[in-house]
């Protein structure tokens, strides 16, 4: 994303934003700054959209199903699962005319790197209620076919699709997603957005937050730590504690 020094000079773009420079952009902000503004980061489906994504989530579900009499090729090769329909997913396999520009604009608008955009975008009103499993991932997936360009692993297994689940369970091995209890700040590397999709409401907690980048490193600059600013600008790939997060957490 473009930014900029709060008197102007450049402190950009992403990934090489100049130590010791404040950045004043759009992607920098605090939970205050929403204060009574929720409605501008808010899209709700409208009925007609969600007309056109289920129709769309049915089609490309019947013709990944080699048993569907609607299948055709090439996915009516019996080897190819849906699996592999989803994971070759594109805005043409799966074409919303109607509701696929306007989630293209809102990635343009806030998601991409030099949009001008706040970084995130909360879509409302999927039907998950008459949605099956396999439905909501297929629906999830053709949202995000039409709002990124292409699909990176989710996991370093490969996986594109992570579940957030807790398994709690004493003397197993979990990984901090599947725990109850709250996750720290962090960031997956695997892609430049991540995509998060609730497929039901948590009887307690389940909250998600986020947090600007760019305000923390605003913070970092305002407290002084010149030396962590310098360290996190330089090339690199930052993980986080090995032991805690190679998806071996204690139960």
């Amino acid at each position: 994303m473009r930014c900029e020094d709060l008197e102007g000079a450049a402190s950009g773009p992403q990934g090489q934003v100049l130590p010791f420079m404040p950045i004043n952009d759009p992607c920098v902000w605090t939970a205050s700054s929403w204060d009574g503004r929720h409605h501008e980061f808010v899209y709700t489906l409208t009925t007609e959209d969600l007309q056109e994504l289920s129709s769309a989530t049915s089609a490309f579900k019947a013709a990944a199903d080699p048993s569907s009499t609607t299948a055709t090729s090439p996915n009516s090769d019996p080897n190819f699962s849906l699996s592999k329909a989803l994971v070759h997913m594109t805005k043409i396999s799966f074409p919303l005319p109607q509701l696929g520009p306007k989630l293209l604009a809102l990635a343009n608008a806030q998601l991409r790197p030099g949009g001008g955009g706040r970084g995130f975008q909360l879509l409302r009103g999927l039907p998950m209620d008459k949605w099956t499993k396999t439905e909501a991932l297929v629906g999830y997936m053709g949202v995000s076919a039409h709002m990124g360009y292409n699909f990176s692993p989710q996991r370093k297994d490969g996986k594109m699709v992570h579940h957030l689940k807790a398994l709690n369970g004493g003397g197993v091995q979990y990984a901090e997603s599947t725990q109850s209890a709250a996750m720290g700040f962090h960031t997956d590397a695997q892609g430049d957005a991540l995509g998060l999709l609730c497929l039901q409401q948590a009887e307690e907690g389940g909250e998600s937050s986020l947090v600007s980048a760019g305000a923390v490193h605003n913070e970092m600059l305002r407290k002084g730590t010149r030396d962590l600013v310098e360290l996190m600008s330089a090339e690199g790939i930052w993980c986080r504690n090995k032991d805690r997060y190679q998806h071996t957490m204690p139960g």
